[in-house]
């Protein structure tokens, strides 16, 4: 018999992205301020994936979200610089983890 199993926990306002930009954070060594497509908006999200990069389409969870755990995305200040969301990787998104750092989807998602 046929059945159909979630892959993940339930999750809300996650959506697919496109790093236009990365540069260092300037007061943190490990993180990066992005500017990131989400279609009618480009939105500013500090990120510490290691394999964040310009040109890489991403699970971006958008102000409001609420992620596997009941973690609210909300607009915050990290080290000084606003971030207006997250940049998702497997396990925060409760998927089985398969890679170090950020999801990357495939160029047509």
């Amino acid at each position: 018999m046929d059945s159909v199993e979630a892959v993940s926990k339930d999750f809300s306002h996650v959506i697919v992205g496109e790093v236009l930009s990365t540069e260092a954070h300037p007061d943190a060594d490990r993180l990066k301020v992005c500017q990131v497509n989400i279609g009618d908006d480009t939105l500013t999200i500090v990120c510490g994936g290691k394999n964040v990069r310009p040109g890489l389409k991403v699970a971006v969870a958008q102000i409001g979200a609420v992620l596997p755990g009941d973690f609210k995305i909300k607009k915050s200040k990290i080290r000084g610089v606003v971030s207006l969301g997250m940049l998702c990787s497997e396990e925060e998104l409760g998927f089985p983890v398969t890679l170090d750092g950020i999801i990357e989807l495939p160029a047509e998602a």
